[in-house]
Order: C-alpha cells, then structure tokens, then sequence
C-alpha cells in the first residue's frame, strides 16, 4: 500500500474517532504530503475543527476541550507549524500561513473569545493568549521575520497587531 495513502487513512479515521460519543464534528482536509502533520483532538460537545494543508513538513495541532468552540487552521508552503488549544465555550480561532518556516499558536481559556492570526511571508512568530471572556485579538503578518504576541488576562479585551 502506498504510504501517502495508508497517512491519509490514518488522518481520516483519527478525525473519524473525534466523533464518536462527543457529537463534535472535526474533519481533515489535508493532501496526503510527506512529512506534513495534522492532529484534532476533541472533547466536549459541538466543537468544529478543520486543518487544510498544502506543501511540506507543515505541523498542525487543535485541541479543544468544551463545547461549540471553532478552530480552523490552514495552511500552504513548506516547514509552518501551528497550534490552537481551546478550553471553555463559543470561542472561535484561525490561524493561516502562507510562505516558508511561520510559527503561530492560539491559547485560549473562558468564553466567547476569538481570535485570527495571518502570516504571509517566511520566518515569522505569532502568538495569542486569551484568559477570560469576550477577547478579540487579530495578527497579521505580512512581512518576514516579524514577533508579535498579544495576552489578555480578564473580560472584553481588543487587541489588533498589522506588521506590513
């Protein structure tokens, strides 16, 4: 059997575990592409999750925990990595990358916070981290190289970080 298509059915039928029991829906939207990753963990009920991936050695990990909270992860190059952690209720991440090398992480705990980090460009860090209620934080960027990390600590917070 080819390995591209035995990795393929391994991610559909992890994706197709996160149903069971939970009645949280996850799908995985991934080419089969060597060396690319892409995990959901859930629990909790009515929690979406999606991972799009197209390139190589892309790394990309949800994990939520709760109910009715959204994350979606895409991505298209070669070496991004990403990860979003989601702990309460009706919080909402996506995080997308596109270029070479993009790091970016998505915390967040409490209820309905979101959160959108862009990077378009090679080599750049990003990072959310929202602890409470009602958080909004959006990243973008669309140069190489660039840092940026937003926290937020307490109740309706808005952050909003463009590096051009």
């Amino acid at each position: 059997m080819n390995r591209k298509y035995t990795q393929t059915i391994r991610q559909m039928a992890f994706a197709g575990l996160c149903l069971l029991g939970s009645g949280a829906y996850a799908h995985d939207l991934s080419p089969a592409v060597e060396l690319s990753s892409a995990n959901i963990y859930q629990s909790g009920d009515l929690n979406n999750a999606s991972i799009a991936q197209r390139g190589n050695a892309q790394e990309a990990r949800i994990l939520q925990t709760g109910q009715s909270s959204n994350a979606r992860i895409t991505q298209t190059g070669s070496g991004n990595a990403t990860a979003i952690a989601q702990s309460g209720g009706n919080d909402l991440a996506s995080l997308s990358q596109i270029g070479i090398g993009n790091q970016a992480v998505v915390a967040q705990a409490g209820y309905n916070n979101a959160a959108n980090i862009t990077q378009v460009g090679n080599g750049n860090r990003a990072a959310a981290i929202q602890i409470g209620n009602g958080n909004l934080t959006i990243i973008g960027q669309y140069t190489n190289g660039a840092t940026a990390v937003v926290t937020q600590i307490g109740n309706n917070g808005r952050a909003s970080v463009i590096q051009p």
